[in-house]
């Protein structure tokens, strides 16, 4: 087929996927406001694969017009398409890591950062010598050699990203869920569509179907989060219980937290205070446990960590990121101070059920709050 026979197809490709941006922005499943970095990302996201549907169709109309408008729109249009596509992929990489591990630090930011800017070099250096492709003096466009490149750094991205995918699943196991292939799948066959078939254009629409995979999954996780702290709630944990019951895993290891003298925080500074304890809490609980399991609030001030392991070695890392956080509020407030006490024991799913495992580890638990009233001195009452 000719690649002018397929502009009709591609025109109308690129104008249904900037419908599908517009049509879930509309509905606001992604918002450039959010404080959420993952929502950031995923906006971020959204605008490059929207802005490459719309590059796409410039690029394939001006391809073999004679005119000093159609070569300027030919070139910088083709280096925008580029662009934009490492730019989707490397947010990807730090959306998938922020919401698997918890966090992004400098480290891995810099190293995934380092092949996109490889490729945005590539793409300047092309404007004078062509590296990735070339436009000749009929306007019309040409892959060169540096494209393989080029898709070699995007395909070491999605590697990578699926390397950290499984990684986190064998230390988290069914703790975490995230849909990777909703977003894998769709680039791969755009990907591979345009390596094999010169004169089609799919990778921008597959763009837009991958990431709104990923918005609307996490829409749908929405039921699963508690709306203060943005930990998995009490419905996850029925959830993740009935599913470990149905796939018969491997016993694991459930903490019961409580915050101690959080009623004091409430009464001596009020409920927003509170509040504010209860997310930063979150937040510790949320780094400690980070790829070895899952952080759930449970009710109130109590929360449930599911560690995917039964080794006590790894059940101590995560009690102590626990403490060191703490320690890390406290030596910089000035208001109040955050201590946990906790019980755990193993969970095993085929012998037990949930109700009578909440019960050991919560006795364990307030063992634990005991023993922390009887060396500070403090009232009991204040909880």
């Amino acid at each position: 087929m000719a690649a002018s026979s397929n502009i009709p197809i591609l025109l109308s490709t690129n104008l249904v996927a900037l419908l599908l941006c517009a049509t879930m922005g509309v509905n606001g499943v992604w918002r450039w406001r959010s404080v959420d970095i993952e929502q950031k990302l995923l906006a971020f996201m959204f605008l490059v694969s929207g802005a490459c549907c719309i590059f796409d169709p410039v690029t394939i109309l001006a391809n073999g017009h004679v005119t000093r408008a159609a070569f300027c729109a030919n070139l910088i249009g083709n280096s925008l398409l580029y662009i934009g596509g490492v730019s989707g992929i490397w947010a990807w990489t730090l959306l998938l890591q922020h919401h698997l591990f918890g966090e992004i630090s400098r480290r891995f930011a810099l190293v995934a950062g380092l092949p996109f800017v490889v490729c945005l070099a590539l793409i300047f250096i092309n404007f004078f010598y062509p590296l990735v492709f070339s436009i000749d003096e009929n306007n019309v466009y040409h892959r060169e050699g540096g494209l393989v490149f080029i898709t070699v750094l995007e395909t070491m991205y999605f590697f990578h990203s699926l390397a950290r995918y499984y990684l986190a699943k064998k230390r988290g196991g069914l703790l975490k869920f995230f849909p990777v292939w909703n977003f894998v799948i769709p680039i791969f066959f755009g990907i591979t569509m345009q390596m094999i078939f010169f004169g089609t254009s799919y990778l921008p629409a597959c763009c837009v179907v991958g990431t709104t995979g990923i918005a609307v999954s996490f829409q749908n996780e929405q039921i699963y989060r508690d709306k203060l702290t943005g930990l998995y709630n009490r419905a996850y944990l029925d959830y993740i219980t009935a599913r470990l019951n149905r796939q018969g895993s491997a016993p694991l290891t459930g903490v019961m937290l409580d915050v101690n003298g959080f009623k004091s925080i409430n009464d001596t500074y009020g409920h927003l205070t509170g509040d504010e304890a209860l997310v930063t809490i979150s937040r510790i609980l949320e780094l400690a446990v980070k790829e070895y399991g899952t952080a759930i609030r449970y009710a109130g001030d109590e929360f449930i960590l599911l560690i995917n392991s039964t080794d006590n070695t790894i059940a101590n890392v995560c009690f102590d990121r626990m403490k060191e956080g703490c320690e890390s509020f406290n030596a910089v407030s000035d208001t109040y101070q955050l201590s946990i006490s906790y019980g755990y024991e193993i969970f095993r799913p085929e012998d037990e059920t949930l109700d009578d495992f909440m019960n050991r580890i919560d006795k364990k638990m307030y063992e634990d709050k005991e023993r922390y009233y009887r060396q500070s001195g403090k009232d009991r009452r204040t909880k």
